[in-house]
């Protein structure tokens, strides 16, 4: 029988100061976008996640960390084949589905349905 090995918290472990003052060492708790990672991505107990998110908004409050990236990560389908997986179009080939939707403004629909 296998037993679920315990883990234990890095800051813990490590006895690890968490503190806005040091941004370089918060970052490596974030994502290239700027988020939190969760706590099953940081490996920390309840108790230093919560300290870290403070820290976290602190040192963003005083711009010593960003609140977001500067853009998302390039996506790695091409922008062609991106909008058939995410409307589910994968049947068979045609000028419907070679050829991406028309999008209308609201204002341009609601003028065409008052006939002006």
């Amino acid at each position: 029988m296998f037993y679920k090995r315990r883990r234990v918290c890095r800051v813990c472990e490590r006895k690890i100061e968490l503190d806005y003052k040091h941004p370089e060492e918060l970052k490596q708790y974030m994502n290239r976008v700027g988020k939190i990672l969760p706590k099953r991505a940081t490996r920390l107990c309840a108790k230093h996640q919560r300290r870290l998110a403070r820290e976290i908004n602190r040192a963003r409050k005083l711009a010593l960390l960003p609140y977001t990236a500067e853009k998302y990560p390039p996506c790695p389908i091409p922008r062609a084949k991106r909008w058939r997986i995410s409307i589910g179009l994968w049947g068979g080939w045609s000028i419907a589905h070679s050829v991406p939707p028309v999008r209308f403004r609201a204002r341009t629909l609601m003028s065409m349905s008052r006939g002006g």
